[in-house]
């Protein structure tokens, strides 16, 4: 078991997502990068966790303010697939960020971390998918559904 609080907080989300109900079933995975094989491994939904940069500050009173990131990706190939499922992709990524904006990660050693907010480091990557109208009309999506979001984790110490 790993002693860095990063590397246990992204163990923790894992842990915690994997054991919630989504709208998508997919078990996520604690990752340093997010490198899944499109071939063997994208037919199905990838979810990463991992652990990312920390930092420190000067806070108050001599004490320090760490925070940890933790980032969350999210990866499947899709083909010809109507635009209501790339809907539901990014709906479930919206649907793993509220289910962790609020969270405090107790790590056992008397400090509790606290997430104080998420950023998006990729919504979706429209690079990735090409878009493409079929005979009947109906516009269609192929290609990659890529997504990643960042949470920081704050301890005071």
């Amino acid at each position: 078991m790993a002693n860095s609080p990063d590397i246990r907080i992204a163990d923790e989300i894992e842990t915690a997502i994997n054991a919630e109900s989504f709208a998508l079933n997919f078990t996520a995975e604690r990752l340093y990068v997010a490198d899944w094989d499109v071939m063997k491994e994208l037919d199905n939904l990838q979810v990463g966790v991992w652990p990312g940069e920390s930092s420190a500050a000067i806070w108050e009173r001599g004490l320090l303010q760490k925070s940890y990131r933790i980032g969350l990706s999210f990866c499947q190939k899709i083909s010809a697939a109507p635009r209501c499922r790339v809907d539901e992709l990014c709906d479930l990524v919206t649907e793993v960020q509220d289910f962790l904006e609020l969270t405090v990660v107790d790590l056992g050693d008397g400090l509790k971390y606290v997430n104080q907010g998420w950023e998006y480091l990729l919504r979706f990557d429209d690079d990735k998918l090409d878009r493409n109208k079929g005979a009947d009309q109906i516009i269609k999506y192929t290609g990659l559904f890529a997504s990643i979001l960042v949470f920081d984790f704050v301890s005071l110490e």
